[in-house]
């Protein structure tokens, strides 16, 4: 799957003129979030930029068994390997996107302008709003595709 990632990327940075930099696709699974507290889901690897400025387009994937009692569910993009630190994207959904002690599948894509940075690296938060017992994250991707300009 990754290989075909891979063209696939090549293709698009053909058809817009763009330069990959890098390409980083890491996962987890069976991770249990605590009740109400935020849990780090997913953390990419740094990816290099040859010069100091590029886009960084992310994407995350994930598969979460949603604890009885849940009424939102949180993903948080972070910059960096760590909760907390700089935050680039939220994504707050409540229970129209998913029914409460039942498995549910939850994305989120974000581009990055890049500055005055050496490498790109992002986290995947979860964080499930009024639940009452753990819920678990089944299994998570976070890509991230480093481009030019």
């Amino acid at each position: 799957m990754h290989v075909l990632e891979l063209a696939l990327c090549a293709i698009s940075c053909l058809l817009i003129g763009a330069t990959l930099f890098g390409l980083d696709v890491q996962g987890a699974q069976n991770l249990t979030v605590v009740t109400t507290a935020e849990t780090l889901a997913a953390v990419g690897a740094a990816v290099t930029l040859p010069s100091n400025t590029g886009k960084a387009a992310i994407f995350a994937w994930l598969q979460l068994n949603v604890s009885a009692g849940t009424t939102g569910v949180t993903l948080k993009l972070y910059r960096g390997p760590v909760i907390g630190g700089t935050l680039v994207n939220t994504m707050t959904l409540g229970t129209a996107s998913f029914t409460a002690g039942q498995p549910a599948v939850f994305t989120m894509s974000f581009t990055d302008v890049l500055s005055s940075v050496s490498a790109a690296q992002y986290c995947i938060s979860v964080t499930c709003t009024g639940a009452s017992g753990n819920s678990t994250v089944v299994s998570s991707t976070l890509r991230t595709m480093v481009l030019s300009g």
